[in-house]
């Protein structure tokens, strides 16, 4: 007979609870009953501490738009009052000066408070901490790292990473009914694509200043940091030029208006890609100087909303025509501060209409090109020339290449925003991508004016595949994705309107190119942006 010992019981025992029965179960000696009185208190204690284990769960991610790539839940809460301070860490005070100051702006609007900043090098406890202190790499220039514990800590490598851990905080206090508690816990989060964008069409269309401005607030609450402003088209230049009095399509952005926009842009670490189109989608040009017309029909009119009546395009064929586009990018690409200047480059007519250009064969032949779409690349690298000698890259979409084949390409330092074709055409020849796909089932246009306003048609993004289904592409030389929303034939509509079609797919998009963790349904995603409401107003706002 098997002699069980207390510390042969305990084990038995523990083995029968795991699933694990033994062959036979042994009478018990005399030996045994110590074990049988001290086991109901080793199995009391015992459940004990797997209660307290089950009841002391960490924290689950705060519900964030975008969700939070990496969190790490603690126990407890952190409890904001009004006592709480805004500690900005005194060796970064010309960097995060701004940052802070928005930042309480924000949360007075959010829990109707006026909290002070103070600039020192430690937080205490209770305090909000904002710091460039900050060793990890790896969260580059947007990321963050927020520390909630017995003070909130938001570190970064820039004000633009601390900047957007402070919309991370806003969220989830907006997101508590008392607009006080914060779960304990760490946050790692970072972007994705260093390019997330939105264009909006102010040529066809001017948008109020006020819509801009909120619009911007509303991108950075997103984390987006790029709104291309497309300023041209065909009957409208929406910029008021010095340079060319009367050229402004009423009503324009004045250069007061270029600089308030900046500066608001500014605060909410959003760059701002201007775009006027050229060549082609220049009649509100032509209107205003006929004498820069093509000559030949072929490339006078188009087949393109606008076109059919003449003035289509400029003719780059000849110099006073080029000088004439010189000297109006010289007044507008130092006007704006960003990295970027888009020239558009969009619609020139195809190749077969080229080709019966006489003007523009003449001076095909006399450049020794053996393709007239050859002289539309020469003047693009010509106006490369010119953007880069003010420090800036240029941005142009990818027509050159759509349907025409020319033997002269674009520099390679020129950024191409691609719609008609894969990313991968251009980023394996050599190319800097921005992807925004015109049409298909990942189509990042929104044209409720050309069509697009149900599901299958040309200009209506599919937010519930994108969310949920897309594949999006990858490659070192894409540098990330921008909706596209257009006014053609809709110029008359509101803005609510034009917001209920490109809304959706906005906040779709932001979570995508972040990166994080999805939720389970774009249906359950709405739930959480719905929760979360609407940011704190921007803070300036034009009626204008």
């Amino acid at each position: 007979m098997e002699e069980i010992t207390a510390s042969s019981y305990h084990a038995r025992l523990l083995m029968n609870q795991s699933g694990i029965e033994s062959a036979a179960r042994p009478k018990l000696t005399v030996r045994a009953w110590p074990a049988i009185i001290f086991w109901p208190v080793f199995t009391i204690a015992l459940l004990r501490i797997l209660t307290l284990t089950v009841e002391a769960n960490p924290n689950p991610a705060p519900a964030t738009v975008p969700s939070l790539r990496a969190w790490t839940g603690d126990e407890g809460t952190f409890t904001f009052t009004k006592g709480t301070l805004i500690i900005v860490n005194s060796k970064y005070r010309n960097q995060l000066a701004e940052v802070a100051s928005l930042f309480k702006n924000d949360l007075k609007q959010i829990s109707g408070d006026d909290h002070k900043i103070i600039f020192k090098p430690k937080p205490k406890a209770g305090d909000f901490f904002l710091t460039l202190n900050n060793s990890d790499a790896g969260l580059g220039n947007e990321g963050y790292l927020l520390q909630v514990g017995n003070n909130v800590s938001i570190q970064a490598n820039t004000d633009a990473g601390v900047f957007y851990g402070t919309q991370t905080l806003l969220q989830i206090l907006k997101l508590d009914a008392t607009h006080s508690i914060i779960p304990r816990g760490t946050a790692r989060d970072f972007p994705l694509c260093a390019y997330r964008g939105q264009m909006i069409d102010v040529g066809r269309r001017y948008y109020q200043m006020g819509y801009l401005e909120s619009q911007m607030r509303e991108m950075a609450w997103l984390k987006m940091n790029m709104l291309h402003l497309h300023f041209t088209d065909w009957d409208g230049f929406r910029l008021v030029s010095k340079t060319y009095p009367g050229l402004a399509t009423s009503p324009a952005y004045s250069k007061d208006d270029i600089r308030q926009l900046q500066d608001v842009a500014k605060h909410y670490h959003i760059i701002i890609v201007p775009e006027i189109d050229l060549p082609a989608h220049a009649k509100a040009i032509t209107d205003y100087n006929p004498k820069l017309r093509f000559s030949c029909d072929s490339m006078d009119t188009g087949h393109w909303a606008g076109s059919k009546d003449g003035g289509w395009m400029l003719d780059i064929t000849r110099p006073e025509v080029r000088a004439w586009i010189k000297s109006l990018l010289d007044e507008f690409i130092p006007e704006f501060d960003g990295p970027y200047f888009h020239i558009g480059c969009d619609e020139w007519e195809f190749e077969n209409k080229q080709w019966q250009c006489p003007e523009l064969v003449d001076y095909m032949k006399k450049k020794g090109y053996a393709k007239p779409t050859d002289v539309f690349v020469e003047w693009i690298n010509e106006v490369d020339a010119q953007v880069r000698s003010y420090g800036k890259t240029m941005q142009l979409w990818n027509w050159w290449d759509y349907k025409q084949s020319p033997d002269l390409l674009p520099n390679k330092d020129i950024i191409i925003n691609v719609w008609t074709a894969a990313p991968d055409h251009f980023t394996t020849n050599g190319w800097q991508v921005i992807d925004s796909p015109e049409d298909g089932p990942d189509a990042l246009y929104v044209s409720p004016g050309d069509g697009g306003t149900s599901l299958g048609q040309y200009g209506y993004v599919d937010s519930k595949r994108i969310y949920e289904r897309w594949n999006m592409p990858s490659d070192p030389k894409l540098m990330g994705f921008q909706l596209c929303r257009w006014s053609d034939e809709v110029e008359s509509k509101s803005d609510a309107w034009l917001d209920g079609w490109a809304q959706r797919p906005l906040q779709v998009l932001a979570e995508r190119v972040w990166g994080g963790p999805r939720s389970a349904t774009v249906t359950a995603f709405y739930s959480r942006v719905d929760a979360l409401g609407n940011p704190p107003e921007p803070l300036t706002t034009s009626s204008k």
